[in-house]
């Protein structure tokens, strides 16, 4: 009859499975059988239950390696964030908006891009309920507009009027703010914390007429990456 023993030692688990007399020797006899032992411990171990009438395979399970720890900045950086069309609060203003790590993005109808900010420390969150950061595009003409449908639906059910529950509302990958300059077209993209401009020019286009002009920041810079 079959039976298993674990041993653990110095974090090295060894499992055994015990066999009867009669299929030790059959496994003796082949010239195919191979015992592995984690030293010598382990072949006198082997020994002693060969005297007592059992045997076992024995198999050395080495500690698990380490897991990495998560890199929550690295990760969440390249989590694709979708865009719902108009505002929760019913602002007639918003065309698009979408809620990132960091805050949430709102495209007005007239192409501007505003950022709100929430206040992270309850210090200051008892002084100012948070900041704005406004960016438009200097001398352009956008138009924002849906890009491509994303897999997530939104629902929405705040106060007691049914009327005014939002259920199923499908949501965009990107938005769309056309030829903002002649010949160069902007789109929107949102990942993780930040919020991506993605300029394309076609052939002969003026990549000097880009500009964008921003309100509400004390001073700008540049990260390691170029961001």
């Amino acid at each position: 009859m079959m039976r298993m023993m674990n041993i653990r030692r110095h974090d090295v688990q060894v499992h055994f499975r015990f066999l009867p007399m009669s299929a030790l020797v059959a496994a003796l006899a082949s010239s195919r059988t191979t015992m592995r032992c984690g030293g010598g411990k382990l072949a006198w171990l082997a020994v002693a239950l060969v005297a007592h009438g059992v045997a076992g395979a024995a198999v050395v399970d080495r500690p698990p390696t380490p897991v990495r720890p998560v890199d929550f900045e690295r990760d969440i950086s390249a989590l694709q964030v979708p865009f719902v069309a108009g505002s929760d609060d019913g602002d007639t203003r918003v065309a698009f908006h979408a809620r990132t790590v960091a805050g949430t993005l709102f495209v007005t109808r007239a192409g501007q891009l505003v950022y709100r900010f929430p206040v992270r420390s309850d210090a200051a969150r008892s002084r100012v309920r948070g900041w704005v950061l406004t960016e438009t595009l200097v001398g352009a003409h956008p138009v924002p507009r849906s890009g491509p449908a994303a897999l997530a639906r939104v629902s929405r059910f705040v106060g007691n009027d049914p009327a005014a529950w939002k259920h199923d509302v499908p949501t965009f990958t990107r938005v769309s703010l056309g030829d903002a300059w002649p010949g160069v077209a902007v789109d929107l993209a949102a990942r993780g914390a930040g919020i991506e401009k993605i300029f394309t020019l076609a052939p002969g286009a003026d990549a000097a007429r880009i500009a964008v002009r921003v309100s509400g920041a004390m001073r700008l810079a540049h990260d390691r990456d170029g961001t």
